[in-house]
Formats: C-alpha cells, sequence, structure tokens
C-alpha cells in the first residue's frame, strides 16, 4: 500500500513585520493532503518523521 503523497504541499515563508523570512513555513495548497498525512501517522501507518515532498515557489 503508498502511504506517501502523489503531489507535493506548496508552502510559502512566514514574513516578520519587517518583511524579513523567520525561518517558518506556512502551508499555502494542500492543506487537505498535510490532514490525510496526520491522519496516517495517527494509525500508525506512517512514521512522523518520514519525509514529505514540499514546493516553495520562487519568489
Amino acid at each position: 500500500m503508498r502511504r506517501t503523497l502523489l503531489s507535493s504541499i506548496t508552502v510559502r515563508p512566514v514574513l516578520d513585520d519587517g518583511g524579513a523570512e523567520t525561518g517558518m513555513h506556512t502551508i499555502s495548497v494542500g492543506w487537505w493532503r498535510y490532514r490525510a498525512l496526520e491522519l496516517l501517522v495517527k494509525q500508525k501507518r506512517m512514521n512522523k518523521t518520514a519525509l514529505v515532498p514540499w514546493h516553495r515557489p520562487q519568489r
């Protein structure tokens, strides 16, 4: 059984008040994919340290 994403999650950087990146990211596309991964981890069908494909569009 496949236990990974078919398409990646898209993230964007979180910016501080001055417009500088904070090092954190927020999901902009793929929120339901993320929730599905959480469910797989909760059901112990996926390790919570498994690598997940993600995409960060260029500015």
